[in-house]
């Protein structure tokens, strides 16, 4: 494993979720703090201009040691579409889910970024809601957030110090 191994393939996530249908750009998240900030990604700009947008920000891991050391990484991601017309954009965002499962299953390894990259994989949807972005602005979006298990497998050699 090299040191940028992991940005690898959390850039080939970012690359998947720009082949969604209809995702006009992918963010990296704003980072926030407390467990209600992580509930819900911010995009990484003040500016949501394009939208569509799908937002992944980095969730944790679980990682067993071994020969063959396995990390499970959960991805934060969301949808957000303007809350101009609600009743369209709720209903695209319904469609959302089936454009978000479609796109990742036949790219799970991310386009091959990392040998160390077995699978990623969506997990689960949480509810549609809305959002304020930024915080004070008056402009209104739905927010779709949904979870990737992504599983990364590399040979570890342990030596005594």
């Amino acid at each position: 494993m090299t040191d940028t191994d992991s940005l690898l393939w959390f850039q080939g996530l970012m690359r998947v979720a720009a082949d969604v249908s209809g995702i006009k750009v992918v963010h990296g998240v704003t980072p926030g703090t407390g467990t209600a900030a992580s509930g819900l990604l911010r995009p990484a700009t003040d500016e949501l201009a394009d939208v569509p947008a799908l937002v992944l920000g980095y969730g944790g891991a679980v990682v067993t040691p071994g020969p063959w050391e396995t990390q499970k990484h959960t991805v934060h991601g969301a949808v957000w579409r303007s809350r101009e017309f609600i009743d369209t954009a709720y209903a695209e965002l319904v469609t959302d889910i089936g454009r978000v499962l479609n796109a990742f299953p036949g790219r799970a390894k991310a386009y091959a970024v990392s040998a160390e990259l077995q699978s990623a994989l969506i997990t689960s949807f949480g509810s549609i809601d809305g959002a304020e972005w930024p915080s004070g602005s008056n402009r209104w979006f739905l927010v779709l957030p949904f979870e990737l298990e992504v599983v990364v497998r590399r040979a570890v050699t342990y030596s005594p110090s």
